[in-house]
């Protein structure tokens, strides 16, 4: 049975409800695999394959403001759930966090560094406190994913083997030459980011394209499907803003011409070259 992915987004009092109370029951319900919260964009997002499932935590949600208890605010209040910390946990920077709030973000972190979530602070957290709160197990899988997460925003540096389930590295080369993977044993053409094509070029190759691939071409050019000019991702744009940030390497692209930016010198670009944004 295909598992579906479907994402809720909570206000300030709903998160805080779901992070003291409603997080332990879904994950008791759905287990852990299945339920992670970004705590920086206060989203919860669930894997299930029943509807009836989905139905259920839809309605949990929905009534997650009135059906649990409420939580106290007046004290030290913690960044992740914006509620009076219980179980305090002080770090380097000052600032208290629940330590139930604080295990929830390093067990559910997307993106690195990880850092403070109190505003206007981003100190960066201590690798002897994340170790002391993850274990080892957890810890090594936190690295795993930041040495995944750094590949992947670094595409000009570094790239995975194209053989699927391979997770050897290899550094982009120049046109004509060839790589062998050390893991796969696969000869990559470290220009294309595939396996090697003897005899043609890079561009031959990509004319030289079987139909499916040609297909697939003209379905992203009727639905408006482009590829991340820094690491080759596609990307569709469902609406709003021009500017477009690439799931994979973190680019930020301009949509108009699909140049990539800084985070702070694409709005200038788009008004300046563009007159929109």
């Amino acid at each position: 049975m295909r598992t579906a992915r479907h994402s809720f987004t909570l206000g300030p009092v709903e998160f805080g409800k779901l992070m003291k109370r409603g997080l332990i029951i879904l994950r008791d319900r759905y287990g852990n695999d299945h339920v992670n919260v970004n705590i920086s964009q206060r989203t919860l997002t669930v894997r299930l394959q029943l509807d009836a499932d989905f139905k259920w935590v839809e309605n949990f949600v929905r009534d997650i403001g009135s059906s649990l208890p409420e939580v106290s605010r007046g004290g030290a209040e913690c960044p992740v759930c914006l509620c009076d910390v219980t179980d305090q946990v002080t770090l380097a920077c000052g600032h208290e966090y629940c330590g139930q709030c604080l295990d929830h973000m390093l067990h559910s972190v997307s993106s690195f560094p990880l850092t403070c979530l109190a505003d206007q602070c981003n100190a960066p957290l201590p690798l002897a406190l994340i170790k002391t709160r993850l274990g080892s197990s957890a810890m090594d899988q936190l690295l795993d994913l930041a040495a995944e997460t750094y590949i992947k925003e670094h595409p000009e540096e570094f790239r995975f083997c194209p053989t699927s389930n391979c997770a050897h590295i290899y550094r982009p080369g120049p046109e004509g030459t060839v790589l062998r993977c050390k893991g796969c044993l696969t000869h990559i053409c470290p220009a294309c980011a595939i396996e090697s094509h003897p005899g043609i070029t890079c561009a031959e190759r990509r004319g030289l394209s079987d139909p499916n691939e040609r297909a697939y071409r003209a379905w992203k050019k009727t639905n408006d499907v482009r590829s991340c000019p820094r690491c080759g991702v596609d990307i569709q744009k469902a609406g709003g803003c021009n500017h477009m940030a690439c799931v994979a390497c973190k680019a930020h692209i301009c949509w108009f011409c699909m140049g990539t930016f800084t985070s702070g010198d694409i709005y200038n670009h788009m008004n300046n070259v563009h007159h929109a944004q």
